[in-house]
C-alpha cells in the first residue's frame, strides 16, 4: 500500500505515537493545541469545523496553514479554539494508501517541476484533499 512520514520543522512533539490511528487512503498533519503566544512563532493549521473526535484525537479537514500568525490573524482566520489555544503544525506529516500513490503519481508525472524547484531551493506547498 506504500506511505511516507515525514518529520520536519522546529518543534519535538513528544506523545505516545502507539496510541495513533492513521487514515488509510489519505494524507495527515499531527498536531498538538498550544497557546497563541507560541503559535506567533510557528506554523499553524486551521481545521475545519466539522471534526471526527473520541476522547483521545480529532480528526478535521484543513482549512488553511498560517506561518507564524499575529494574534489578529488567528482569529480571522477562525484558528483560535474554544479553550482559547490554536493548532501548531508539528511538521509530522503521514501519507498512506490511496493518497501515496497519488503524490508518488504526481512527483513522477512532474519531474522539470521538482527539478527546478531543487535548482532554485524554492519551497512549494499542495494541499491533497
Amino acid at each position: 500500500t506504500g506511505g511516507m512520514l515525514t518529520m520536519t520543522g522546529d518543534v519535538l512533539p513528544c506523545f505516545d505515537a502507539s496510541l495513533m490511528t492513521l487514515p488509510v487512503d489519505t494524507s495527515c498533519i499531527i498536531t498538538v493545541p498550544i497557546t497563541l503566544d507560541v503559535a506567533a512563532n510557528h506554523g499553524v493549521i486551521v481545521a475545519a469545523e466539522t471534526e471526527h473526535s473520541t476522547q483521545t484525537y480529532a480528526v478535521s479537514l484543513v482549512d488553511n496553514l498560517l506561518q507564524k500568525p499575529s494574534v489578529d490573524e488567528l482569529v480571522k482566520s477562525k484558528a483560535v479554539l474554544a479553550d482559547g489555544r490554536t493548532l501548531l503544525d508539528t511538521g509530522i506529516i503521514a501519507v498512506r494508501g490511496k493518497a501515496w500513490l497519488e503524490l508518488v503519481t504526481l512527483a513522477c508525472s512532474c519531474q522539470q517541476m521538482i527539478s527546478e524547484l531543487l535548482q532554485s531551493k524554492k519551497e512549494v506547498y499542495y494541499i491533497v484533499c
